[in-house]
């Protein structure tokens, strides 16, 4: 049994943090209780079609109340939680980390940090970059060069807004002082490397 109250499980985009909490959830679910993350797509899933970069301070306030609220109950158990990003949320709405810390300051958290660079997230993430962009151009019945200029402009701010959150996910992780921390490097490590990885850091953790 783990001394530890709850683990969170946070990274980048595309760093591989939803595919590694699903893997240790499928894995460990009947010893812990695993929470998903509370993202745009969950509290407002029609407003959210083109991810962050249309989520307004009022929505980024909603989703950390929806996050607090959540953790809040979960903490009244004891048996071991699981969250994915949880107070990382940060990143996105720096307010509202010191509500995590009051929320988790006499329990036990550790921390897996699932560490990927800009343009790696970028590469991975293009698919589904052009997927919503697809999308958008057939709701707004674009054609021709206005089309093509509407998927330049977007790609250009998904790939900045990669690069200008990448650095705030770093200060989020050195700014938490209340909790064991490990990182993993999944620049360059295949699927089975990086959950060979997740696991072993998750089974350390768990006789911290």
């Amino acid at each position: 049994m783990s001394n530890l109250d709850l683990v969170v499980i946070a990274g980048p985009q595309a760093s591989g943090k939803t595919t590694g909490w699903e893997f240790l959830k499928n894995k460990y679910g009947q010893m812990a209780d695993f929470y998903e993350e509370i993202n745009p797509y969950v509290v407002f899933p029609e407003k959210a079609k083109l991810g962050g970069l249309v989520v307004t301070p009022e929505m980024q306030l909603e989703l950390h109340k929806v996050d607090i609220d959540i953790l809040r109950k979960a903490v009244k158990t004891d048996k071991l939680k699981v969250f994915e990003t949880l107070m990382f949320h940060g990143v996105y709405y720096p307010q509202g980390l010191s509500d995590y810390k009051k929320v988790l300051e006499r329990k036990k958290v550790g921390i897996i940090f699932i560490d990927v660079k800009p343009e790696i997230s970028f590469r991975r993430r293009k698919k589904e970059y052009l997927r919503r962009i697809e999308q958008e151009i057939n709701e707004k019945k674009l054609i021709g060069e206005e089309a093509g200029e509407f998927e330049r402009e977007m790609m250009d701010k998904y790939r900045q807004r990669i690069e200008k959150l990448y650095p705030l996910w770093k200060r989020v992780y050195d700014e938490i002082d209340y909790a064991e921390k490990r990182v993993i490097d999944n620049n360059d490590l295949s699927e089975e490397e990086f959950l060979k990885q997740v696991v072993e850091v998750f089974e350390a953790m768990l006789v911290i």
